[in-house]
């Protein structure tokens, strides 16, 4: 027991679950009117981001790339240099593919 007037802090069993600094407490009521008047209305971008379909696209060409070097028969070139032209050709087509379907998606919307 505790002298009277001093605080006591709770048992380990007691303690409210912690959250982390900053985060807001949950709150199951509604919105106050205050709240709902300063309240800003936000949209959200629904545009496809272009980097990503682009960089895609040459990722799906340097494996094509891989894939036809492996497949290829032997020719007077070694299969590094015809992986290279490969690899240079394909992935420029694969990210102008891939720009070219981020366009044709942003249309859509």
């Amino acid at each position: 027991m505790s002298e009277p007037g001093t605080p006591t802090t709770p048992e380990p069993s007691e303690e409210q679950p912690t959250r982390p600094a900053g985060e807001p407490a949950p709150r199951d009521a509604a919105p106050t009117e205050e709240e709902l008047r300063t309240a800003t209305r936000v949209q959200r971008r629904r545009e496809p981001r272009y980097g990503v379909f682009i960089a895609t696209g040459a990722v799906l060409g340097i494996v094509v790339a891989f894939v036809l070097t492996l497949l290829s028969d032997p020719t007077e070139y070694s299969a590094g240099s015809v992986l290279g032209y490969l690899v240079t050709v394909l992935a420029v087509l694969g990210g102008l593919l891939g720009g070219l379907a981020a366009v044709l998606a942003a249309r859509r919307r």
